[in-house]
Parts: structure tokens; sequence; C-alpha cells
């Protein structure tokens, strides 16, 4: 079974600005992500159900918190990822963002991962950044002016979810833009995280209230590592099975 169930038309979802970022390095993306969905009270709009997704939900407020998920909040729609995507679940989760493009819900895209640390040279605080060709000129200069950000190095590589979701939206021609903090790769950086919402709130003129993000940093990171033991203990019992 591979399916997206909307409580929405999707005829009535069209031109939105597509946010999304993962359990990758320290975690930016998906600390960046949950971050916007909170504060820009989104709701929660579709729920991806795939064959082998991980058998983990939890409860928020009144309902109940699955794996993978679609928010909206006015021109906004949000791949919220409470799960990482495993390489079994990745190709059926992801291709759902397709299925937006062709049908006209996603007019450009905001991705958000996190750039080793160990590369950053002494004294370098930049945010590196990538786009597909077909980036609006606007999108252009608003980057160009901020000053602490710049082009990702050529030569070095963005791999999983990211990268799936970028080849997608070159070849369909969508403007994308994905920001990439240096980021801790020992444990979640919610500082990070910090940096990429701030670049979302300049790019689209929002005033939001970080201070909450830090604050909640011990919290997040016993989350993540709560969900990172249960994803290790499924897959220590599923090898079991193979020789039972």
């Amino acid at each position: 079974m591979n399916k997206l169930l909307l409580n929405i038309e999707i005829e009535g979802l069209k031109d939105k600005v597509f946010v999304a970022g993962f359990h990758g390095i320290g975690s930016v993306g998906w600390i960046t992500v949950n971050f916007l969905v909170e504060k820009l009270k989104a709701k929660r709009i579709g729920i991806i159900i795939t064959e082998k997704m991980p058998s983990f939900v939890s409860r928020k407020g009144g309902y109940i918190l699955t794996p993978y998920e679609f928010y909206l909040s006015d021109n906004f729609i949000f791949l919220k990822c409470n799960m990482p995507i495993v390489p079994e679940t990745s190709e059926n989760v992801l291709t759902k963002v397709i299925d937006f493009i062709e049908k006209g819900v996603i007019k450009e895209a905001f991705l958000v991962g996190g750039l080793d640390s160990r590369l950053k040279k002494e004294g370098d605080n930049r945010v590196r950044f990538v786009h597909t060709e077909n980036l609006t000129e606007d999108l252009k200069k608003k980057l160009s002016k901020r000053e602490n950000m710049v082009y990702l190095d050529e030569g070095l590589y963005i791999v999983g979810p990211l990268a799936t979701l970028l080849t997608y939206f070159e070849a369909y021609r969508v403007p994308a833009v994905t920001v990439l903090p240096y980021a801790r790769v020992d444990r979640p950086d919610p500082e990070a995280a910090l940096e990429a919402a701030k670049v979302f709130a300049y790019i689209y003129g929002l005033e939001l209230d970080y201070s909450d993000l830090i604050e909640q940093a011990a919290e997040i990171e016993k989350y993540l590592s709560e969900v990172q033991k249960k994803l290790e203990e499924m897959k220590e019992r599923e090898s079991r099975l193979i020789y039972i």
C-alpha cells in the first residue's frame, strides 16, 4: 500500500511554497520544519501511508502524530517527517511530491539540510546554499543581498532525501533553494536550525519569535535520541527474524 490521504481537495491547493527538511546532519532539516509548522500554526492536511514505514506513532494534542505528513499554512505546504525516511520508504514518500508538482500545487520550494561542521574553516559562519537552474530572479537577488550566504562549494555533495527532491525540482523546472548551515554531526543542532529559519523568514518577509527554538534544545535532543533508539530496536528485531 502506498497512498496519500488528504483531508482537503487537492484542486484547492495551487501555487504553494513547498518546505521540507529531514533527519540528516544535526537533524537541522527536521528541527527547522517542525519549528516553522508550530510558529505558522500550520494544519495537517494529509498523511502518507507506505508499506514499510516505521511502526511508531505519538500523540499531538487531540490526534495521532504519524511518520510522514503534509501541513498547510497560507501559502506554505510542509512535508513533515516525524520519523527518518529509511531507504525502503524513500521513493514511496518522496514521489508524492511529484504528484503535487504535476497538479500545480508547488510553485517553488525551500529545502533545509545541514553541512558537516568539520568542513568549517575558522571564522567562517556563512550559510551555504544551492538552487535549481530555474530559480526566480527575485529569489536570486534576495540570496545575493544576504551577506552571510554563499554558494555551496563545488565538489561537495548533497545526499539522501534532499538530493532526491532537488533532482525532482531540477527535472520539473521548479524554482527551489536549499540552505545548508554548518551543523554538528554528533547531536541535534538547534543553533544551525535557527540560522535556516532566519533565512526562511528573510526570504518570505516573516517575523518569527526564535526564543523557544534554543530553549527547547534539550527536549529536541531527547526526542530525536528516542526516535533513533526505537528505529535501532526495530531493525534489530527484524534482523533476528531472518534467522528464525
